[in-house]
């Protein structure tokens, strides 16, 4: 049988082998026989790589899985439970692949200087298998995790090797990105973290449509879901929550722009039609929008009196 580098890990069923840099932790997992169920969780965002046998991949919240080969990548979001099978490997026919753990200060980077506004149209998966993009791409995401693995584990000196290591990590989001795991990296793995950008991106959009659908997209969550998590954070529903938001949008229009119709204040808060509008801001407030809107002015109007009086 061959050297076989790192550790035998019990609970892994396997070696390891891990070599730990500033933004990134990376592992070669070798096993020469046969498991099922062997289980990982990671607390970072994980790019696997496989170079030599087969793993199938699957998780608890999904029947999804995953079965991989020589160059397959897969993509693990942070703090999700995954269960691997090494399907017939040996000591003189080993199964190896390189984990790598990739950090959110590197994931934010990326994110935050991407000029592109990625499609929010997938829905949010436990496991990503990158089979999506184009083959150079995905032939290029593969080179990027072997250079960072033959600088962590390579015995030469390399000058600014944390930089370069840096760079090919942003480089490697970038092509995962391509894919549908882009999902995993436009938002937190958490749900409370999935909603934090959310009311910002309502009040962003009040224009548009701001349905369950859309909003849980956004999200990156099934509807269920997301209905049943936004309820425990927002203390009320997404139509709830919506539509106090155009109403407060539609106070502030007719208090503030006297120039603007109440045709164009309906279109501006994402009411169908005026009549629409009409109905649903008496509800809310118990006046019509004219009426607000006459005495918003009655009211100003009599404090500029009051202040002259007092001048």
């Amino acid at each position: 049988m061959q050297h076989i580098p790192g550790d035998y890990r019990e609970d892994k069923k396997s070696f390891v082998e891990s070599v730990v840099a500033d933004h990134v932790n990376l592992s070669l997992r070798t096993a020469i026989a046969p498991a099922e169920r062997v289980a990982y969780r990671f607390d970072a965002l994980l790019v696997v790589l496989t170079q030599r046998g087969e793993i199938r991949y699957s998780t608890d919240v999904s029947p999804q899985q995953i079965h991989h080969r020589r160059d397959d990548i897969l993509l693990v979001p942070r703090n999700v439970p995954v269960y691997t099978d090494y399907l017939q490997p040996t000591g003189t026919r080993p199964l190896t692949c390189i984990t790598l753990e990739i950090d959110d200060e590197t994931i934010t980077a990326v994110r935050g200087r991407s000029s592109v506004h990625w499609p929010d149209g997938e829905d949010y998966a436990p496991l990503y298998a990158l089979d999506d993009i184009d083959a150079f791409m995905h032939a290029d995401a593969a080179a990027a995790i072997r250079r960072i693995d033959r600088l962590l584990r390579g015995s030469g000196t390399v000058t600014r090797r944390d930089l370069l290591i840096d760079t090919i990590s942003r480089e490697l989001v970038l092509y995962v990105m391509q894919s549908s795991a882009r999902a995993a990296l436009l938002s937190k793995t958490s749900r409370s973290s999935r909603l934090g950008d959310l009311a910002r991106y309502i009040e962003d959009h009040l224009d548009g449509t701001l349905d369950a659908v859309t909003l849980a997209r956004h999200c990156h969550m099934s509807r269920s879901a997301f209905h049943e998590h936004f309820v425990a954070t927002f203390g009320q529903t997404p139509a709830a929550f919506v539509r106090e938001r155009r109403i407060e949008r539609a106070r502030y229009l007719l208090c503030h722009v006297p120039e603007a119709s109440l045709t164009a204040v309906a279109a501006q808060c994402g009411f169908a039609s005026v009549s629409h509008f009409v109905q649903t801001f008496r509800r809310s407030t118990g006046t019509a929008p004219a009426a607000f809107r006459r005495e918003a002015r009655q009211r100003g109007a009599g404090m500029s009196g009051l202040s002259g009086a007092m001048s």
